[in-house]
């Protein structure tokens, strides 16, 4: 092999890194736009505890409704 042939391949070698390293600063930018865990944990509890109140009013609304309804009359 010539030597060439060498620096023409290792010229297309860095191309190739430069590209790939490109595309990872890409991937690094994305992945700062997402919110991370320790930042949703209050937004989760929030969430959590007011989807618990909605299904605890439907649920003691339908007890009412089964329980109470029946001995009213």
């Amino acid at each position: 092999m010539k030597l060439e042939d060498i620096a023409k391949q290792l010229g297309s070698i860095e191309a190739k890194l430069d590209s790939v390293d490109d595309r990872l600063d890409g991937l690094h930018n994305k992945f700062n736009d997402y919110v991370h865990k320790h930042q949703f944990q209050p937004v989760k509890l929030l969430v959590y505890g007011f989807a618990g109140l909605v299904f605890s009013t439907v649920i003691l609304a339908i007890l009412a409704l089964v329980i109470i309804k029946p001995f009213s009359l």
